[in-house]
């Protein structure tokens, strides 16, 4: 029987989350083989990270609720449809909201007349199961759960750095500043940060001061399948291709007419009309998949990717 358990939530947008989290989960599951690691996901990165054949035994994938980016024809994130166009965006940001709300009102009420009541875990019990610790990678539901119970919880993530660095004198406009204002709100909501809360970044952004002693920065997180591929990276003549949702509409229509090259695209939801569409015979197509993706990333002529950080530090 495992002597504890350490919750592990992640976002659910994709192989950027994945990339990152999977290290640790795995680094954690053999560092502590005695403990239980419960993966809390949803959306793409619960697909994904269910198809990781080489997860290790004490670790458990679980699927929660959580908000997805939406898009519009243009491929690019709509506030719009992502805050109040989807049903589902809109029913899960409404329990999450209530347990937060729960944490910040409700719960320091019970605790103060009651301190040995269970009703915080009773009430947060149907969306995470007991633990003992809590690692967070830009989640806002397991924060909230974590200070319900008194838990001790850590929060890994990189957009944080819109919050806590100091950006004066980095010439940004007022359009630079209105949406940096945008998702520093989304931020604060989407991912409460921890104390001492770890930062992870390629450019050493300085922080500002009131956040100097909370945070740990550190460089990009590497996993180790990646590391071990060093040695055995060649040149082949394709380009990777790694592309989801409205961005693949906008892409896939060029990568066809570019027959001079050959192109491996691992995308989700490939639909018989869009195969038929963008079938060719220079296109290589895949469903995402983390065990076979490394193996054509390491023999890539170049990439095309909208995952990001995770990409770029790998």
């Amino acid at each position: 029987m495992n002597s504890k358990r350490i919750a592990y939530s992640l976002n659910g947008e994709g192989y950027g989350h994945y990339g990152r989290s999977i290290g640790i989960i795995k680094f954690l599951a053999n560092y502590f083989p005695d403990f239980q690691i419960d993966v809390y996901c949803y959306y793409n990165t619960y697909s994904i990270i269910s198809k990781d054949t080489s997860l290790p035994a004490n670790v458990s994938i679980k699927k929660n609720i959580g908000m997805h980016m939406c898009y519009n024809k243009k491929g690019t994130i709509s506030f719009i449809k992502t805050i109040f166009l989807s049903k589902s965006n809109y029913v899960n940001f409404f329990k999450i909201f209530n347990v937060t709300l729960f944490a910040k009102l409700i719960n320091p009420i019970i605790t103060f007349f009651s301190k040995n009541s269970n009703f915080g875990y009773k009430y947060t019990k149907k969306y995470i199961d007991d633990f003992d610790f809590a690692v967070v990678d830009y989640e806002p539901l397991l924060p909230q759960v974590a200070k319900i119970r008194n838990k001790k919880f850590i929060t890994i993530d990189s957009i944080n750095l819109l919050l806590c660095g100091n950006f004066h004198g980095y010439g940004m406009n007022g359009k630079d500043w209105f949406y940096r204002q945008i998702n520093k709100i989304l931020t604060q909501i989407e991912a409460p940060l921890s104390n001492p809360a770890i930062i992870t970044t390629i450019y050493d952004y300085p922080l500002k001061k009131k956040y100097q002693n909370k945070i740990i920065k550190v460089g990009p997180l590497v996993r180790k399948e990646i590391s071990e591929l060093v040695p055995s990276v060649i040149i082949e003549d394709f380009i990777l291709v790694y592309v989801r949702g409205a961005v693949k509409k906008k892409l896939l229509p060029v990568i066809k007419e570019t027959n001079n090259t050959r192109f491996v695209v691992f995308t989700d939801s490939l639909s018989e009309k869009e195969k038929k569409q963008y079938s060719d015979e220079h296109i290589e197509f895949h469903e995402i998949d983390p065990i076979a993706f490394p193996d054509y990333f390491r023999r890539c002529l170049a990439m095309i990717s909208a995952s990001g950080y995770t990409s770029i530090s790998e």
